[in-house]
């Protein structure tokens, strides 16, 4: 996927299902992210502690993931759900954070210039998991279930969401009032727990 932008500090995580590449392209200003394969982006609060229940299902599902192959990708600040990902499997986890933002210390990290490079890069990954969070996670799961609009528009592989069922009245209220289109639903997937979650993925 190719975005406008700049990528300060390039990188990738790699294993044996899943690949992801954060990087720039040879025009100025414009990024691209790859993902092949196994590629989970995991949306979360920043406020949770390690001894929350939704902190320590992050950390359980990320290690799921890696051991099926697969990598993850996050928001790489040094918060909450990011935090518990890359403490969890800190080589498997890659962070996409902002210049400006509290940075994970550890495991492969992209840092970028705007927060919209950041986010689009985030929300369009083949997989998007949402859990409980506030205002940025719910701005992240509008993105991400905007973009498998956009994505069908395009002729595009859409991604699968997959959202606490924290956030389900909320989606359920926008299908009703026809904000996003029925058709989508199918890419859609609300979970109530973490072995809901790993049946889906």
């Amino acid at each position: 996927m190719l975005l406008p932008g700049n990528v300060i500090q390039e990188s990738k995580v790699k294993n044996s299902k899943g690949e992801c590449v954060v990087r720039n392209t040879k025009k100025p200003a414009e990024a691209e992210i790859v993902h092949n394969g196994l590629v989970i982006s995991i949306c979360g609060g920043a406020s949770f502690a390690p001894e929350d229940k939704v902190y320590q299902d992050v950390a359980e599902f990320t290690r799921y993931v890696v051991k099926k192959g697969g990598v993850i990708i996050n928001g790489g600040e040094n918060y909450g759900s990011m935090i518990a990902a890359a403490e969890a499997e800190p080589d498997m986890v890659l962070g996409i954070a902002c210049e400006y933002h509290k940075i994970i210390p550890y495991g492969p990290k992209a840092i970028v210039r705007n927060y919209f490079t950041r986010k689009m890069m985030i929300v369009s990954a083949p997989h998007v998991v949402v859990y409980e969070g506030g205002t940025g996670t719910l701005d992240e799961m509008i993105g991400a279930i905007g973009y498998v609009k956009s994505s069908q528009k395009q002729g595009l592989i859409p991604p699968e969401v997959y959202i606490s069922s924290f956030w389900e009245s909320i989606y359920n209220a926008m299908l009703e009032k026809g904000i996003f289109p029925e058709n989508i639903t199918n890419h859609i997937h609300v979970f109530n727990n973490i072995k809901d979650l790993k049946k889906l993925i």
